[in-house]
């Protein structure tokens, strides 16, 4: 059986990145299971029908949220509150009448 090179660090600008460890990776993978499975008790109505779950945050005047369906596929929306003019009237409604009219 032949020997499994070891990854080497790779550079990206300038800066060198090392790969993490097979131990690193299974701490991630669970770090990121047990999020998930806290975004699914959050609204346990729609998790295991078309919906996984559904998350949002709110942060500087900007709204967020998304869902997660059960196939993998995220829908997100990212809203900005703002003010759209229809119409802008101004008038005088304070005017007198002269006797010609």
């Amino acid at each position: 059986m032949p020997k499994k090179k070891k990854a080497k660090a790779v550079t990206v600008d300038g800066i060198p990145i090392k790969p993490i460890s097979p131990a690193e990776h299974r701490r991630l993978e669970m770090r990121i299971k047990k999020k998930y499975e806290k975004l699914r008790r959050r609204y346990p109505e729609v998790h295991g029908k078309k919906v996984d779950w559904i998350s949002y945050w709110h942060e500087e005047g900007y709204l967020s949220f998304n869902v997660r369906f059960t196939d993998g596929k995220n829908f997100s929306i990212l809203c900005s509150p703002t003010i759209v003019t229809n119409v802008v009237d101004f008038s005088d409604v304070n005017y007198r009448r002269r006797d010609g009219d």
